[in-house]
């Protein structure tokens, strides 16, 4: 194994910067690939760097020389957007067949449009705050609309303990 191998990560010389990467492909090419393949897995830089113990440059610059694509919030946007779409395009075929069975694809679709609109940076949710000033003749025409109360007569028992 390389004199930088897996199992000498620990004992790296911490003020040792790759910024491209390239020194370390030559050096350990058995590091090189496992951060390869830990890019595609989608494992996040965070980690990575505290794993492998390099820096944020050098991942960069193998996602770039590899031609890794990384796991943006722009696409995983359009891999929501995409499945929201799939979904009401289902739940029209099953409309227009008469066979509505595919009942949970609306709340999908739901789910996928509330998610598209919160990683977009829309709010999913609107709330309106009005101020009402209530006047007595408004209280005394909201007081008619409410159903009329129906008094419920009841005695008082006492329990009687012996």
């Amino acid at each position: 194994m390389p004199a930088r191998s897996l199992t000498q990560w620990g004992a790296r010389d911490p003020g040792a910067t790759l910024t491209t990467g390239q020194d370390l492909k030559k050096k350990d090419p058995e590091r090189y690939q496992a951060i390869v393949r830990a890019l595609k897995e989608g494992i996040g830089h965070d980690s990575l760097t505290r794993v492998f113990n390099t820096s944020r440059e050098a991942l960069k610059a193998i996602e770039v020389a590899e031609k890794v694509e990384a796991t943006s919030q722009d696409q995983i946007l359009q891999r929501l957007t995409r499945t929201r779409d799939l979904c009401v395009s289902k739940y029209h075929e099953a409309l227009e067949a008469g066979e509505v069975k595919a009942q949970s694809l609306p709340v999908a679709v739901g789910i996928f449009t509330d998610k598209i609109v919160q990683i977009s940076g829309q709010p999913s949710t609107v709330i309106e705050h009005r101020s009402i000033s209530l006047t007595p003749d408004a209280l005394h025409s909201l007081k008619s609309q409410c159903k009329p109360s129906e008094v419920i007569e009841a005695e008082v028992v006492e329990s009687h303990e012996s």
